[in-house]
């Protein structure tokens, strides 16, 4: 915000573009992470389920192992870290988004198609408090640790 109130819009655009890829970049890491936990959470249910299978076990169902679904593997934990995945995937895609409509803002604003200094500051401004909205949205999305997987 401080590069766009200078005026300096292509200083702005050239942080803007250095920061979406790595946005980018560590948003894939923390979907890998999650995406990894929910299938190594299923994958250990689905062991655990193969093994009394295997040892002629009769096999008592705990309703607080199973899933909604009736599905061994879906347990509990592999639906919260599930669930965790989507909200953060939806809430980096909104980040992404708005990053992106803000550098189509500033090569607008560059180009002149804005028309003078001041009203394409004040775009600018405007989708940069929403980028840093969506931003503070994602980071109140993603625990500070991924402890407990």
């Amino acid at each position: 915000p401080e590069l766009i109130a200078k005026g300096d819009i292509e200083q702005t655009g050239l942080v803007l573009l250095d920061i979406i890829p790595k946005v980018g970049a560590a948003g894939i890491v923390i979907l890998q992470t999650y995406g990894k936990a929910a299938n190594d959470e299923r994958n250990a249910a689905m062991k655990e389920k193969n093994i009394a299978n295997t040892a002629n076990t009769q096999e008592v169902v705990d309703s607080d192992t199973i899933g909604i679904d009736g599905n061994p593997s879906s347990t509990p934990k592999a639906t919260i870290l599930e669930m965790k995945f989507y909200r953060i995937q939806y809430a980096l895609d909104e980040l992404k988004g708005y990053l992106g409509e803000t550098d189509v803002l500033i090569g607008q604003g560059l180009r002149g198609d804005l028309g003078v200094s001041a009203p394409a500051q004040l775009q600018i401004l405007s989708n940069l408090q929403d980028c840093r909205r969506e931003f503070d949205t994602l980071l109140a999305t993603i625990p500070e640790t991924f402890t407990g997987f």
